[in-house]
């Protein structure tokens, strides 16, 4: 949903056409299909509180950072993390996160 508001957004403020948030929309809705989901258990939420502590982060937003990395303990991986709120983006950044610019 996130990324939804993010384009949906854009567009309002005039960073992107009509017609270009669409095709966004369509483009990210088959990109969901290769997508992980993760759900929200204990160890998640833990994760979310335990970065709201570090990190001045809103609440949906360290439920979203929290996520990443339970994947990335899940994979025992490296994930990529996306975001366009600039306190997200460095939060991960500082949670070792590959995070894209």
């Amino acid at each position: 949903m996130e990324v939804a508001s993010a384009l949906v957004r854009r567009c309002r403020e005039g960073g992107l056409s009509e017609p270009e948030r669409d095709r966004a929309l369509q483009a990210f809705e088959r990109d969901l299909r290769s997508l992980f989901v993760v759900e929200v258990t204990a160890s998640v939420n833990r994760k979310s509180i335990s970065l709201l502590k570090r990190h001045p982060l809103r609440a949906a937003d360290a439920l979203q950072l929290a996520s990443c990395l339970e994947l990335a303990q899940q994979l025992q991986r490296g994930v990529r993390f996306v975001a366009f709120d600039s306190r997200l983006h460095r939060a991960a950044a500082d949670e070792g996160l590959d995070v894209l610019t």
